[in-house]
């Protein structure tokens, strides 16, 4: 997808594509991007999106996991750090794995701190519905940001909010 000025990536449910391939297209083109979608596969997990966070500092829209169960574990608080960290200009964000493979710790207050403080343009996080998704909630409304985290059943995030266009294509 392209506008203008803006450069997205949407891959979602694309299975022949290799986690060597996309990290080393992101590493490369990675800083131009402003909205990624790599969702829908299940090769894709949380260490490939680790070590790509870096380059994706323009990232206004991320959109990340799969809904189906994994044979591996996602450890979502190292995860939400590195976002924290790296993408400072985040606005919308999309966990899509399943409740049942998101590992979280004690940490996970303080990972979520991180997000909440340093990505002050978020305006919208979606999670599976699940005890993590909890956690979040209640973390943002005690920083009176109650409109910021969403379940995925009510919400879904695009990269249609970055086209040029985009509030000429809302309906009331």
């Amino acid at each position: 997808m392209f506008a203008w000025d803006t450069l997205c990536l949407d891959v979602d449910s694309s299975d022949n594509i290799t986690d060597e391939a996309l990290h080393r297209f992101l590493s490369r083109h990675g800083s131009q991007l402003w909205g990624l979608v790599l969702s829908g596969m299940t090769h894709i997990t949380d260490q490939l999106w680790q070590s790509v966070l870096q380059v994706l500092n323009n990232a206004k829209i991320l959109i990340m996991g799969t809904q189906e169960r994994l044979g591996v574990n996602i450890h979502v608080d190292q995860l939400m750090d590195g976002i924290a960290n790296y993408c400072p200009n985040l606005e919308r964000l999309e966990l899509r794995w399943d409740p049942e493979n998101l590992r979280f710790s004690d940490k996970s207050q303080k990972a979520i701190d991180i997000l909440r403080v340093k990505c002050l343009k978020l305006k919208c996080l979606v999670l599976s519905d699940g005890r993590y998704y909890e956690i979040v909630k209640a973390n943002f409304e005690r920083a009176d940001r109650t409109t910021v985290v969403r379940t995925s059943t009510n919400c879904r995030v695009s990269n249609y909010y970055l086209l040029s266009n985009y509030r000429d294509l809302v309906f009331n």
